[in-house]
């Protein structure tokens, strides 16, 4: 494959990406309540073997509310479309299934141990939680979480596709 790695390549998924991260938030806004995300950057990065480096900023701000960290949950388990070349056995068997390894988190202020859950809380998420289990937190943090995923490319009439929902649907509270 052929990588081409321009700035203007770069801002442009950029862009795109959060530009649709704030469409695809709102659903999922105030439901958990008394603390928010303030910020939410991501860069992908397509490698020349086709696996994608991501990077996400996420900053947030707990506000006086004790938490112990946050959870990030990316799907990473898809449904093959109708038309896909699909093995044999039933329907409910046919999926895509990303991989996702060297994953990599960090935070100025806030404890950064990590739990990986598989299958997450659909059964087709990988669930990490971030954070200490006996340390609370309040106020503004910033997390840099970092992985890579290979399998995320699609081929459409003989090109490479990225498809990619930057922040997933898992917050249930509102991303500024």
């Amino acid at each position: 494959m052929r990588r081409q790695g321009t700035r203007t390549g770069h801002a442009a998924v950029v862009a795109v990406l959060l530009v649709a991260s704030a469409l695809l938030a709102g659903p999922a806004a105030a439901q958990d309540g008394g603390w928010s995300i303030d910020a939410f950057d991501v860069v992908l990065d397509i490698q020349p073997d086709g696996s994608i480096q991501v990077t996400e900023s996420i900053r947030v701000d707990f506000g006086t509310l004790e938490r112990r960290g946050i959870f990030r949950i990316i799907p990473v388990r898809f449904p093959l479309p109708p038309d896909a070349d699909v093995p044999e056995g039933p329907p409910d068997e046919w999926l895509r299934v990303l991989d996702l390894d060297d994953l990599r988190v960090s935070s100025p202020s806030a404890p950064t141990d990590t739990e990986l859950e598989r299958p997450g809380v659909t059964g087709r998420d990988l669930s990490i939680r971030i954070g200490d289990p006996d340390v609370t937190i309040t106020g503004a943090h910033e997390y840099r979480i970092s992985y890579r995923v290979r399998g995320a490319l699609n081929e459409v009439d003989g090109a490479p596709e990225l498809y990619w929902n930057a922040t997933g649907d898992g917050w249930g509270v509102p991303i500024q």
